[in-house]
Order: C-alpha cells, then structure tokens, then sequence
C-alpha cells in the first residue's frame, strides 16, 4: 500500500496540477473539458490511486460509466495497462444501457410481478418491436416516430388504454406470437425503478461517487463509482 503523499502517476506519466489534485480529491468532482485534453488518462490515474492507497480497498470495486461503448472500452483499456495486477479485476467499464441491463438481469425478481419482464426478453429488436406495434395499434411506426416512442413509452405510470395495456404486456411478458421485447429506455426505466425501490440494492451498488468528466461539448459524460 502506497501513502497518499508518496503516490505518483504511473508509468512516469505527468498530469497537470489541476489534474494532479482531481486525482487525489475527496469527495464528489465535476470535470469539464475539452476532446483530447487528458480526460481518459486522469481516470485511469483516478483509479490507479484509489486502488494503490487503499482509498478503493478490496472487496469494493469502482464502476466507470460512459454513455458511448468506444468510451467505455477505451478507458478499460487505459486503466488495465495503468492499475496494479491485484486491482485490475475490480474496474468495471460500463455504458449506461449496459449497466442498466445487468440491474434489471440480476435484481428483475425486485420488480413488481406486473412490471417484471421475461427473463428471455430481446433488447431493442427494432423490427420485431414495430411488428408489436403494429399488431396492438394497427398501424405503422416511421423512424422518427419509432424513436420518439421507444423514448417516451413509460413502463411505470397508469394506463386506461386497452391498447396501449395489450402494449405493454407483449414486449414485458410476450405472447404466442411475440417474445418479450424492451428498448434500451424501457430498461433503463425498470432499473431505475428496481434502485428506487430497492434501497439495499442501491446501496449496495453505489455508495460513493467520485469524478464526473465531461467535455467541452456535452455529448459524453464518464461516471466512477465506489461499490461492494
């Protein structure tokens, strides 16, 4: 275990002073910056000090979370060459859609039976969803249509529709016809409910949050977690 006043970045890399405090910061951090200016490779010193001080102690992991997969493959690569042998298998880098299906996969049963989707249920199987709209509603679905509904179709609130009913219980449970189907949205509602309503589960999940990055145009956000 290395003192944190001893701790330097690894592989002789040399961050910047504002970098260098951020990586040795308590307490939440909120980033912001520019493509090309570091961020991945701060991260990555993040993780290597969490783990080589014993601020990250096993058996906690940390979570990274990314919005895009390049990002998320990208910084698992960084802090795989970065971080000791023994802390290696405690980083997990996640998108968001991804880790809100290993939620609702390891904690559906958390669910309200009515709310609980098939266990074989596709993701966003994009034909077959309009072909279950299309037998519900009884027409079609275009594009843009398409991604205005799979983003805005809520799960959770009361419905009186029938159809919208019929809906709702093919893409959760399927039929003879249909196998459960949800959107990357849908998913996330369900996840976002089971944390909601499961207060050990999101304990258990996510106890610290640490750094926050974003870039200079908002389109990608990188999220590290603490968690058992």
């Amino acid at each position: 275990m290395i003192n944190k006043s001893e701790w330097i970045p690894t592989d002789s890399f040399i961050l910047e002073d504002k970098a260098g405090e951020a990586v040795k910061a308590n307490g939440n951090l909120l980033i912001i910056a520019g493509p090309g200016t570091g961020k991945t490779e701060m991260l990555a010193q993040k993780a290597n000090y969490l783990f080589e001080t014993g601020v990250c102690r096993n058996p906690y992991n940390i979570l990274a979370i990314s919005f895009k997969t390049d990002s998320a493959s990208n910084l698992a690569e960084r802090v795989n060459q970065r971080c000791p042998d023994f802390a290696r298998h405690r980083f997990n880098s996640l998108t968001y859609d991804a880790l809100a299906k290993r939620i609702l996969d390891q904690f559906r049963n958390g669910l309200a039976q009515s709310n609980r989707p098939s266990a074989d249920y596709l993701v966003q199987d994009e034909g077959k969803l309009r072909k279950i709209f299309y037998y519900v509603y009884g027409k079609s679905l275009r594009d843009r249509q398409a991604n205005a509904f799979w983003r805005h179709f809520s799960l959770l609130k009361q419905v009186d529709n029938d159809a919208e009913k019929q809906f709702r219980r093919i893409i959760l449970h399927g039929n003879k016809r249909f196998q459960a189907n949800l959107s990357f949205q849908m998913i996330m509602q369900l996840a976002i409910n089971i944390m909601d309503t499961n207060p050990l589960v999101k304990k258990g999940l996510c106890q610290i949050v640490l750094v926050e990055i974003l870039n200079g145009t908002f389109t990608s956000v990188n999220v590290l977690f603490v968690y058992s």
